[in-house]
């Protein structure tokens, strides 16, 4: 099934984020952007721990802050220190 995906957001030039589970990772402006997560399996203001298709995705920084969650999207803002596949 998820070949199948892949092939159709090739033919219809689509990123396989869209058409797929794969999660989906945006940093700018001080800001991390999540798409496509699992679930948080912890949150402080200096550590996140993020599942995700991939893994779980731990996030280290300083007074960071979940600005906005939806089922689909993650958003976090404070001074982000590292980003990692753990």
């Amino acid at each position: 099934m998820a070949k199948l995906l892949k092939a159709m957001a090739d033919l219809f030039e689509i990123p396989a984020e869209a058409a797929t589970d794969a999660p989906y990772i945006t940093f700018v402006g001080g800001e991390l952007l999540v798409s496509n997560y699992k679930g948080i399996s912890e949150y402080a203001s200096d550590r996140l721990r993020i599942g995700t298709s991939m893994g779980t995705l731990r996030v280290e920084g300083e007074k960071m802050a979940l600005r906005r969650v939806s089922a689909e999207n993650i958003f976090v803002t404070g001074k982000i220190l590292g980003v990692y596949y753990t």
